[in-house]
């Protein structure tokens, strides 16, 4: 019997834990098998954090037929002989599109580079304790 308090995100990641434990389960080795038992965890813990972001996207995962073993069967088809690796970018995406077709992922790359700070200051409270306060913060959008 279903939790009556439980929210969409929640019947999400449930659903998704399950079949994510199934594809940790399938039998043989090699590929693509080994691949999507590899990609299963990752993947899965990514569309999770996205239910519980947007109640939209968890319902689109509820309203999925296919099994997420079919969303990671279309990512290692990503690959190929040319390609042989799929980046995390193109598999996240490939997941996102497999829930919302017009979905698009983009991600970027953020390097803290602290500052140096006078220990003593710390000391009497005067500086915050945060190692990005001050630091010198570059971006890279990790754009197609």
């Amino acid at each position: 019997m279903e939790n009556i308090n439980q929210t969409a995100a929640d019947r999400a990641a449930d659903k998704l834990h399950k079949e994510a434990e199934a594809v940790s389960k399938l039998k043989g080795s090699g590929y693509p098998i080994g691949i999507m038992r590899e990609l299963s965890g990752p993947i899965c813990s990514m569309l999770v954090r996205f239910c519980y972001q947007e109640e939209d996207f968890a319902q689109s995962v509820l309203n999925q037929k296919d099994k997420l073993q079919t969303c990671l069967e279309r990512i290692v088809k990503l690959s190929s002989r040319e390609k042989p690796v799929v980046s995390d970018l193109d598999a996240y995406a490939e997941a996102v599109r497999f829930y919302i077709p017009e979905g698009k992922v983009t991600m970027s790359c953020r390097v803290v580079i602290p500052v140096v700070r006078d220990d003593d200051l710390l000391d009497l409270g005067t500086v915050d304790d945060d190692p990005e306060d001050g630091a010198i913060i570059l971006e890279l959008p990790m754009i197609d």
